[in-house]
């Protein structure tokens, strides 16, 4: 019996251990790299509107290529100028005490002045997240972009809000994000702690989702080249959590 409480002990203690940053990074050769030329557009985000300001630790693969003032600064600035988008910087925080910021877009006025989040409107309600993994600032950089978007061009902006009341928040994992590493600071997973829900960070943001109750959700990520990808749409599944049906 002892020795399986020690045993049980450990196990926890295992799952709690400070995360660092674990995964090497591997730059592309320049025969690979070269199938993946830049996109012929513009694209809005921090890094692509100024490469100048990109963090240094990206270069290595030991940090995102935004810091997190400079995330904060771009969502705070974006909301700052159109009646749209709202700012929310929510009270809970990462593990290591992290702002997890989100922005609100939605025409409907009740939305933005009563609450962060709410499910009062008859529009779809659309949840985009990204950063879950701090090593893939893509799925964060392509939310960005978006915004960006819906800022340079505000009339398709209005367009999409006509019919949908989003959540974006960029920067689920932003402790994973400022070491480039794909886990919580307490080592678990996020993407595999929505079901379980083993940290707090977790329960705060599930809290903030079902409040909003969104009909569609999209978590960004990004795919390494390390298993084959099967033709048949495999990519897609319905929300991870042990409530939701199988839709």
């Amino acid at each position: 019996m002892h020795s399986l409480v020690f045993s049980t002990l450990l196990s926890g203690a295992a799952a709690l251990s400070y995360a660092g940053n674990k995964v090497p990074f591997e730059a592309d050769p320049p025969q690979i790299a070269a199938n993946f030329p830049d996109v012929d557009q513009e694209l809005y985000s921090p890094a692509f509107i100024n490469p100048e300001g990109v963090a240094p630790g990206f270069a290595n693969g030991t940090s995102a290529p935004n810091s997190q003032q400079t995330l904060e600064q771009f969502l705070w600035t974006l909301a700052s100028r159109n009646e749209w988008m709202t700012y929310h910087n929510p009270v809970f925080t990462s593990e290591e005490g992290r702002s997890i910021p989100y922005v609100v877009l939605s025409a409907s006025k009740s939305l933005l002045q009563t609450s962060a989040v709410g499910n009062t409107t008859n529009k779809v309600r659309v949840w985009l997240q990204g950063g879950v993994h701090g090593n893939e600032p893509a799925g964060e950089e392509g939310l960005l972009a978006l915004l960006g978007k819906m800022d340079a061009e505000p009339e398709w902006a209005l367009g999409l809000l006509e019919k949908l009341d989003i959540i974006v928040l960029p920067r689920y994992n932003p402790d994973g994000s400022a070491y480039f590493q794909r886990l919580l600071a307490t080592s678990f997973d996020p993407n595999r702690d929505h079901t379980k829900m083993a940290s707090q960070q977790t329960m705060e943001v599930k809290q903030l989702n079902l409040k909003f109750n969104a009909h569609v959700h999209l978590d960004c990520h990004e795919y390494g080249a390390r298993r084959g990808l099967t033709y048949e749409n495999k990519t897609y599944k319905s929300s991870t959590h042990v409530t939701d049906p199988p839709w």
